[in-house]
């Protein structure tokens, strides 16, 4: 005997209002340290953009949640972990770790989680066909 549970749509406004949440803190965070005071200040403005990116593709990603195949979220979303993972480590001053470290796991952490998040939950597995063996 088989059981059939009936998933619940997503709805939309969710996904816009945090897509909108994530682009607007970091596009602030981004403004706030900018012009931090950095031993490096290139390869800093140079993380800032690669995280920029990151966060956008996120935003996007949470934009698009209802409308887009999972596999192309999973896809985009593992880009952006790597792409945010090798802006931080190539990065980091690791000559002088004081103030570089702390704003880059910072502002990293959270958005590889939110990344992580996206890229790995679960899927809903598409009900079997009428007429199929399983």
């Amino acid at each position: 005997m088989e059981v059939h549970t009936q998933v619940p749509a997503r709805t939309l406004f969710p996904s816009y209002l945090g897509g909108g949440a994530v682009l607007a803190v970091s596009l602030g965070l981004v403004t706030l340290v900018w012009n931090a005071n950095t031993p490096e200040v290139m390869e800093h403005r140079l993380f800032l953009a690669l995280w920029l990116s990151g966060a956008a593709i996120l935003a996007g990603l949470l934009w698009a949640d209802a409308r887009t195949p999972r596999s192309a979220s999973r896809s985009l979303a593992t880009f952006a972990i790597g792409l945010v993972t090798a802006a931080a480590l190539t990065t980091m001053p690791w000559a002088n770790l004081d103030s570089a470290l702390w704003y880059q796991v910072w502002l990293s952490v959270p958005l590889l989680t939110g990344l992580g998040l996206v890229a790995f939950r679960p899927t809903r597995r598409n009900p079997p066909r009428v007429g199929s063996p399983h």
